[in-house]
C-alpha cells in the first residue's frame, strides 16, 4: 500500500476519528490495534511477510528477556544469537535477489526483498543492542515490543526508533488539537515533498536524459547527478515526514530524520543530518564497536580512518547487495576519512561556498551509484561527467528547478522564513488561507500525476 495513495489515507481518515472515540484509554486494546494494523498493512503485499515478521518479532521478544534476565556469559550467547536471528533473513534476501537480478535464477523466478524487512531488523537488532548494554532503563512486556516493532507508519522505511525512545508512545494520553494539527501539517508537508518536488524531478531527469540520449555532455551530467541527490533528499524526507505525521494524529511521536543536509558546508556535518535515524545506528551498533576492537588503538586517527570506511562499506552493501552499493560505500567512507584527516592535520579553511560545492558534488557523484535508473543512464552520466563534451543542450529547467530548491533550503536552515511564518501564525485567517492553497496545489498535482504514481526510493532497500 503506497503512503501517497488515496487508499491509505481513507483508511487513516477513519482509523483516527474511532482511535480517539473508542480505543485510547484501554492500554492493551490500543496495543492490539496497532500490532494489528502493522501486520494487516505489512501483509497486503503477501501474507508470508506478515508471517515472517511476528515470528521474529516473537524471537526477538524471548531473546529480549533473556538479555535481561540472565548471567554475563549467557547474556553473550544470547546476544550473538539474536544478531544471527535478525540479519539472517535480511542477508539471505539481498543475497538471492542480488543473484536473481544477474539471472542465475531464470527468468521464471521471481525474487524481491520484502519492503521495510532492513528497517525492522534494524530497529529490533537497536533494541536488543541496548538492552545487553543496558540502556534500557524500563522492561517491556510482549504487546509492548510487538507494538514497537510493527508500528506501521514506520515499518516499511522508518525512521529507525530506538526502543528507549519510542517507551514514551506506550503511555495512554488525552486527545489534542494539536495532535491533529501538527499530523496533517506533516502530512501535507510529506506529500507536497514526494509528488509536487521529488516525483517531478525525477520526471525532468527522464526527459532530460532522453532528448539528450546519444551523449550527455559535462554540465548535463552533473545536473542529472545533482537532481538525483535532491530527488532523494525529497522523496526520502517526504516518507518520513508523512510517517511522523500519521504518528502524530494518534499523539505519538517519531524523530525527525532530515535537517537541511543538502546546505551543509562539509561531509561529516551533512552524514549528521541525513536519514539522522538511520547514520546513528550504523555509528553505534558499527562504527564504536569497531573503534573499540581496532588493534590500532594507539593510532586513534587511523584507527578512525578504517573504522569509518567500514561501516560505510557496510552502509553501501545495505542500500545495493552489489558492486554499485560497495562503490557508494567505499567512496563515501573515503571521503569522510579525507575529511576528517584534512580537518585534524591541516589548518586551511575553505571558503563556505567552496566547501558546500566539494561536500555537494561528491554525495551526488556517490549517490548516482545507487539512483540512476538504468545502467544505460549510470553509464552516460559517468562518461560525460568525466569529458570534456562542451556541445551539448543545457537543461536549464532541471538546473533552475535545483538551484530554487536549495536557495529555499539554505534560507530556512538559516531562519529567514521564520518572520513571515509567525506573521501566519498569528493570523487564522491567513493560516487557513495558506493551508487552502496548499491543499488546492497538492490536489493539483496529485490529480496530473495519479497515472505516474512513482513508488518511494527507500522501498528498494
Amino acid at each position: 500500500m503506497l503512503f501517497n495513495s488515496l487508499h491509505y489515507f481513507t483508511i487513516i481518515l477513519i482509523l483516527v476519528p474511532l482511535y480517539w472515540l473508542y480505543l485510547y484509554k484501554k492500554k492493551s486494546f490500543r496495543e492490539i490495534t496497532f500490532i494489528a494494523l502493522g501486520l494487516l498493512f505489512y501483509g497486503e503485499m503477501n501474507y508470508k511477510l506478515s508471517c515472517l515478521l511476528l515470528l521474529t518479532a516473537t524471537v526477538d521478544y524471548f531473546l529480549f528477556q533473556k538479555l535481561y534476565e540472565e548471567k554475563e556469559k549467557k547474556r553473550k550467547i544470547y546476544l550473538i544469537i539474536s544478531i544471527l536471528v535478525n540479519f539472517t533473513p535480511l542477508i539471505a534476501f539481498k543475497f538471492l535477489a542480488t543473484f536473481h537480478d544477474y539471472g542465475l535464477f531464470g527468468s521464471a523466478t521471481v525474487i524481491q526483498i520484502p519492503i521495510g524487512i532492513s528497517f525492522y531488523t534494524f530497529k529490533s537488532v537497536g533494541a536488543l543492542v541496548d538492552t545487553y548494554n543496558k540502556r534500557i532503563d524500563k522492561p517491556t512486556n510482549y504487546l509492548e515490543f510487538l507494538f514497537f516493532v510493527t508500528y506501521f507508519p514506520a515499518l516499511l522505511c522508518g525512521p529507525v526508533s530506538r526502543l528507549g525512545q519510542f517507551q514514551k508512545n506506550f503511555e495512554i494520553k488525552s486527545f489534542k488539537g494539536t495532535y491533529l494539527l501538527e499530523g496533517f501539517t506533516l502530512i501535507l508537508t510529506g506529500l507536497f515533498k514526494k509528488i509536487c518536488i521529488a516525483d517531478m524531478i525525477h520526471h525532468l531527469i527522464i526527459q532530460t536524459f532522453e532528448d539528450n540520449s546519444q551523449q550527455l555532455g559535462l554540465i548535463t551530467s552533473w545536473s542529472i547527478m545533482s537532481a538525483h541527490l535532491v530527488q532523494v533528499y525529497f522523496d526520502f524526507s517526504g516518507y518520513t515526514d508523512i510517517a511522523r505525521g500519521v504518528g502524530r494524529l494518534f499523539g505519538h511521536s517519531l524523530i525527525e530524520n532530515f535537517k537541511y543536509s543538502l546546505v551543509q558546508k562539509n561531509i561529516g556535518e551533512f552524514w549528521r543530518k541525513h536519514h539522522i535515524s538511520m547514520t546513528e545506528w550504523f555509528r553505534d551498533y558499527i562504527y564504536l564497536p569497531l573503534l573499540q576492537v581496532s588493534p590500532y588503538m594507539k593510532h586513534p586517527l587511523f584507527s578512525m580512518t578504517g573504522a569509518t570506511i567500514v561501516t560505510f562499506f557496510v552502509s553501501g552493501l545495505w542500500h545495493k547487495f552489489d558492486w554499485t552499493g560497495v562503490i557508494f560505500g567505499l567512496s563515501q567512507g573515503a571521503f569522510i576519512a579525507i575529511f576528517s584527516v584534512f580537518k585534524i592535520k591541516t589548518k586551511i579553511k575553505l571558503l563556505p561556498i567552496f566547501s558546500w560545492f566539494l561536500t555537494y558534488f561528491s554525495i551526488a557523484l556517490s549517490t548516482n551509484f545507487l539512483i540512476a535508473s538504468s545502467p544505460e543512464l549510470l553509464s552516460q552520466t559517468l562518461k560525460g561527467a568525466f569529458s570534456l563534451n562542451w556541445n551539448e543542450s543545457i537543461p536549464w529547467m532541471l538546473i533552475a528547478v535545483q538551484v530554487i530548491l536549495l536557495v529555499n533550503m539554505l534560507m530556512l536552515s538559516k531562519g529567514m522564513y521564520k518572520a513571515v511564518l509567525d506573521f501566519i501564525s498569528k493570523r487564522s485567517w491567513l493560516q487557513s488561507l495558506t493551508y487552502g492553497a496548499y491543499a488546492t496545489v497538492l490536489t493539483l498535482m496529485i490529480a496530473i500525476m495519479a497515472n505516474e504514481k512513482v513508488n518511494f526510493i527507500y522501498y528498494q532497500f
